[in-house]
């Protein structure tokens, strides 16, 4: 393991490259702020599952615009899905650190570095799995962490209208850890986001990264419960992020396919719970 080295893998199909271009500039202001006052090397490591020589021509150049830090830029023979494209990197990586990304976060400059200073910090040894504080691109509150979920609580917070999701507002507040994360740092916290995921690297590949059972939707949460066998997951309000994705409902038929397929996947291996 290379101490004080961190490496990010993020994983792109199509991405739109002004978008990817901004989330890159605010990462590479994240990495050099890292360097500074943590002493931090970092390399990224991007693996386009689009399966197009113009698309990847073109994130290259973002990267190259964007990016002062070493980068590599892996193009598979096939589209891997969202969790094996990023154990091409977590596998053969021997950092300490490792920050699972998506191509549509922005983080805040401080991200990285209130990352490792939680994670470095003598009271904290316990916890493997950094998950932060989230808005959307319309300045509204994400909720990245969440309990183990029920077939209700999935349906709820994917499927529902606003009206519905209403009439069940406190269910919907205790998955997400409303109450708990608006203000504290909170350990033992169930299940965390896959779009920003900080990992003290060594666990991460002991757990061999993420199942690749699982094409997209729910590696996170398999991950995350993998995790919880050996170590803690915390929520550091330190570590600030803006996501503008999300929401596998308003992505069509097929991204709605994949979801409850991933979602039988997951009840099948760790327990189905209804309500």
């Amino acid at each position: 393991m290379i101490e004080n080295q961190l490496t990010i893998s993020i994983v792109t199909f199509y991405p739109d490259c002004s978008e990817l271009t901004q989330a890159l500039d605010c990462l590479q202001a994240a990495i050099t702020r890292a360097s500074q006052t943590e002493n931090i090397d970092t390399r990224v490591c991007v693996i386009d599952n689009s399966q197009n020589q113009l698309m990847a021509r073109q994130i290259s150049g973002c990267l190259k615009n964007s990016l002062s830090c070493p980068f590599d830029l892996i193009v598979p023979e096939t589209n891997l899905g969202y969790g094996a494209g990023h154990n091409l990197c977590i596998c053969h990586s021997d950092s300490q650190w490792h920050l699972v990304l998506n191509a549509d976060v922005y983080l805040d400059q401080q991200a990285i570095s209130q990352a490792v200073r939680f994670l470095n910090h003598s009271d904290h040894q316990h916890v493997s799995l950094v998950t932060p504080f989230c808005t959307t691109g319309d300045g509204q509150r994400a909720y990245l962490c969440k309990r183990y979920p029920s077939i209700i609580d999935l349906a709820l917070r994917g499927f529902a209208p606003d009206g519905l999701k209403k009439i069940f507002h406190k269910r919907l507040k205790r998955y997400e850890y409303r109450q708990e994360t608006e203000l504290q740092s909170v350990n033992s916290i169930v299940i965390a986001s896959g779009c920003f995921m900080f990992f003290n690297a060594e666990i991460l590949r002991q757990l061999n990264g993420f199942s690749p059972e699982y094409f997209l939707y729910f590696e996170d949460f398999d991950l995350s419960l993998r995790l919880n066998t050996m170590s803690q997951i915390a929520y550091v309000p330190d570590v600030k992020v803006i996501h503008y994705g999300g929401h596998a409902a308003r992505k069509g038929v097929a991204h709605i396919i994949l979801f409850m397929q991933s979602a039988y996947r997951f009840f099948s291996t760790h327990g189905w719970k209804l309500y």
